[in-house]
């Protein structure tokens, strides 16, 4: 059973509508927190770019860079870096990672 509604009571449907009104101060309310939101996300972006942040983070930075190059000169030396005059072939590369035929399969 369909029920068919004609054109005529769709357009009388219509004829009861009115206008939708916002409630009072609405738009005030609205622009205050809208206002109050853009203060407080613009307060948590300006962190990042003060003074006292940024020279702090490039002091860590620079600690962090001065104690890599500390410990890196304190690193042996191999004894394959320290011979030049050998010809680098594929076997060099095996034993330097230890890749021999026999290691493979074990």
């Amino acid at each position: 059973m369909t029920n068919k509604i004609s054109e005529k009571e769709i357009l009388e449907s219509l004829n009861g509508l009115q206008k939708a009104e916002a409630p009072a101060f609405f738009y005030t309310r609205l622009k205050g927190r809208m206002q109050q939101q853009l203060l407080t996300s613009s307060a948590k972006k300006t962190f990042a770019f003060k003074p006292l942040f940024v020279v702090a983070l490039l002091c860590v930075v620079l600690t962090v860079n001065i104690f890599s190059l500390v410990e890196f000169k304190h690193l042996p030396k191999s004894e394959e870096i320290m011979q030049t005059n050998k010809s680098i072939t594929i076997e060099t590369f095996a034993n330097a990672y230890n890749l021999d035929v026999a290691s493979v399969y074990q």
